[in-house]
């Protein structure tokens, strides 16, 4: 029994180390692309507050797709950008998330940050993370819309899916 136990243990402490390596590697990449976003906002020529109200509100529909295999969590990034002439300020919400049929699925989804305060002309990146699990059908696209209330355009369409496993039948017979 105490070799049973002792593997038990060396499998759990294996994959909460595999766990924290992923959601470190998630967190870093997420300042990395806010980083880069304030350095590209700063190097952007500045444009004047008419401008800024004159562009249209939703030029291109931004599409952002989170998928992974069941057990594992799917990370994406998305700008947004306060187009308008006032400050804005709200929290990220989701819709509802269904498949084709209007099957409607409630993942486990978070933000970071949760909450956006920009003032005219700025942007920030926000990162999205999703837990695949088994209430997800392989293959199938959840869709829904990630928005803050408050800047224009800042809608953004989200697919969720689960990958269909990779393991392959074990092969019988020799050649």
């Amino acid at each position: 029994m105490a070799v049973t136990s002792d593997l038990d243990r060396l499998l759990r402490r294996t994959l909460e180390a595999y766990s924290d390596y992923y959601r470190s590697v998630g967190r870093l990449t997420g300042n990395y692309a806010r980083a880069f976003a304030g350095t590209a906002s700063e190097l952007r020529p500045n444009t004047s507050r008419a401008q800024a109200a004159r562009r249209p509100a939703d030029t291109a529909r931004t599409t952002m797709a989170l998928e992974a295999m069941a057990g594992s969590t799917a990370v994406g990034m998305f700008v947004i950008e306060n187009s308008g002439s006032s400050r804005v300020s709200g929290a990220i919400e989701l819709t509802k998330l269904s498949d084709t049929d209007g099957h409607v699925v409630i993942p486990e989804l978070n933000f970071e940050p949760e909450r956006v305060t920009l003032e005219p002309g700025e942007q920030t990146v926000v990162q999205a993370a999703v837990k695949i699990d088994h209430s997800l059908r392989a293959g199938v696209d959840y869709r829904g819309e990630v928005s803050v209330p408050g800047p224009p355009g800042t809608t953004v369409s989200i697919v969720v899916r689960r990958l269909a496993s990779s393991r392959r039948p074990a092969a019988t017979g020799t050649r």
